[in-house]
C-alpha cells in the first residue's frame, strides 16, 4: 500500500504532468496505407516481447501473418521472440527503429503500461494500425490523448479487452436487451487466483540484468536503481502500472460497460491492501464499488484464494445469472433451483477480429473509445484506493473527455 497521503487533486495533477514524453520527430500523422485484400499477408511488428508479447507472436504466426520485427529493452526477450519466428524477425532495442520500417503495416504493443501512451501515439502517427494490449493507459489523461490520436490519424485500433470477441458474452448482451432479466440493478464480478505461495511474475533466482536497457525501461517513470522485482513484476508497482484493478478490471468491467451499454461510472470507492505478497506496492486484494446511476457494480480481484475464479452474479428484477464455468439464468420468482437458460463458454479470437478489420478498414470489437471508458472506471477505483476518498466522474471529467 502506498505510504504517502496524497489528495485526489494532487494525484490527478501528477498523472497529467506524467503524460509528456519524447516524440518521434521523423514520423508524420494521418498516414493512410493501402487497403489489403483478404488473402494479403500483413507485415507485423511486436513491441514488448515478454510473456504476453511472445504469446502474440505465436498467435500471429498461427494466423498466417509475417512477424518481421520485434522490439524490447531486454536482449534476451528479443532473442526469445526471434527464435519463435524461426530466426526471421529483426530485433530492435529502440521501438522507434521498428516504426521507421516502411514495410511494417501494423504493430502489437505489449509493453509495460507506463509505455503504452508514448508507443501507441508514435505508432499511429507512423501510419501503423495497432493492437494495444490492455490496460489501455497508465492514467486517465493518457487514455484521452490516445483517443485523440486515433481520431487524428484514422488508424484501425483494437484494445486487448478480448472478452468483447467471445460469443458467450455476446449472448448475455442479447438476453439483457431482450428483457430476460427485467431491470439489471446489481452486478457482482470477480477474478480470484491463488498466488499465496508466490508471485509467478517474481524474478528467477540469481537473475543477472545483462543486456537490459534499464534507463529505457524506466522511460518517464522515476529514476531508480535496477531492481529485478520492478523489472519482472512491474504490474505491481504504481510507477509502471495499476495493479490487479486495471490489469483484471479491463476484462470484468469491460463486460459491464459493453453489456449494459454504459460509458462512465458516476462514482467509485475502493479499499484493500497487499496482505500476502510483500514486494507488491499495489493491493493483492481490492474491492471496488461503482455506481452507474441505474445499477451498481461490485468488482473484486484478489490473488489469495482461487475458489471463485473468473466469475460473477448478475442480479435482475426478474432473473439472476451466474457465470462460473458456464452461464446459468435462474428465474427470480417460482422455481429458482433450475436454470431457465444455460450455455457453455465459447471463446472467440480477438486478434483475428483486429486483423480482419485492418484489411477491411471496419471498426473492431474493442475500439479505442470503449477501451478508454473501461479503463477510466478502473483508474477511478485506483484513485479512490490511493486517496481513501470517493471519486466521482465529475472529479476526473476534464482528464477523460
Amino acid at each position: 500500500m502506498i505510504q504517502d497521503k496524497m489528495t485526489r487533486r494532487s494525484f490527478l495533477t501528477k498523472s497529467a504532468k506524467g503524460a509528456a514524453a519524447v516524440t518521434l520527430a521523423t514520423m508524420g500523422s494521418a498516414v493512410i496505407g493501402p487497403v489489403l485484400g483478404a488473402n494479403d499477408k500483413l507485415v507485423v511488428g511486436v513491441i514488448g516481447v515478454g510473456g504476453r508479447g511472445q504469446d502474440h507472436v505465436r498467435h500471429l504466426l498461427r494466423l498466417g501473418e509475417n512477424v518481421a520485427a520485434v522490439a524490447d529493452v531486454a536482449d534476451f526477450r528479443a532473442e526469445q521472440a526471434k527464435k519463435i519466428t524461426g530466426g526471421k524477425a529483426e530485433t530492435y532495442k529502440d521501438y522507434r527503429k521498428l516504426l521507421e520500417r516502411k514495410d511494417v503495416n501494423a504493430v502489437v504493443i505489449a509493453s509495460p503500461d507506463h509505455w503504452h501512451h508514448r508507443q501507441f501515439i508514435d505508432s499511429v502517427e507512423a501510419g501503423k494500425d495497432v493492437y494495444q494490449e490492455k490496460p489501455l493507459s497508465h492514467t486517465i489523461r493518457e487514455g484521452k490523448e490516445m483517443v485523440e490520436a486515433v481520431k487524428r490519424t484514422g488508424r484501425i485500433v483494437q484494445v486487448g479487452n478480448q472478452y468483447r470477441s467471445d460469443p458467450h458474452w455476446a449472448r448475455v448482451k442479447d438476453e439483457v436487451e431482450a428483457g430476460t432479466f427485467g431491470k439489471m440493478r446489481w452486478i457482482r464480478v470477480c477474478d480470484c487466483r491463488n498466488w499465496s505461495k508466490g508471485d509467478p511474475f517474481a524474478p528467477p533466482p540469481d537473475f543477472k540484468p545483462e543486456g537490459i536497457d534499464w534507463e529505457q525501461f524506466l522511460g518517464k517513470a522515476p529514476k531508480v536503481p535496477f531492481d529485478p522485482y520492478r523489472y519482472f513484476a512491474w504490474r505491481w508497482f504504481w510507477d509502471y502500472a495499476g495493479g490487479i484493478m486495471t490489469d483484471l478490471g479491463a476484462h470484468q468491467l469491460g463486460l459491464v460497460h459493453w453489456i449494459m451499454n454504459v460509458k462512465w461510472p458516476k462514482s467509485a470507492v475502493a479499499n484493500g491492501a497487499a496482505y500476502q505478497i510483500p514486494h507488491w506496492e499495489t493491493p493483492d486484494v481490492v474491492h471496488a464499488v461503482l455506481d452507474y446511476g441505474e445499477f451498481s457494480v461490485v468488482f473484486t480481484p484478489q490473488m489469495l484464494n482461487g475458489y471463485d475464479g473468473d466469475s460473477g452474479v448478475w442480479y435482475g428484477t426478474d432473473a439472476t445469472m451466474t457465470t462460473k464455468g458456464k452461464h446459468n439464468i435462474y428465474p427470480e420468482f417460482g422455481d429458482s433451483s433450475t436454470p431457465i437458460k444455460s450455455w457453455e463458454n465459447q471463446g472467440g479470437d480477438h486478434m483475428k477480429n483486429w486483423l480482419d478489420c485492418v484489411r477491411s478498414r471496419k471498426q473492431p470489437n474493442s475500439t479505442i473509445e470503449y477501451g478508454h471508458q473501461v479503463i477510466t472506471a478502473c483508474h477511478m477505483a485506483n484513485i479512490s484506493y490511493r486517496t481513501g476518498k470517493k471519486v466521482t466522474f465529475e472529479d476526473v471529467k476534464d482528464e477523460a473527455v
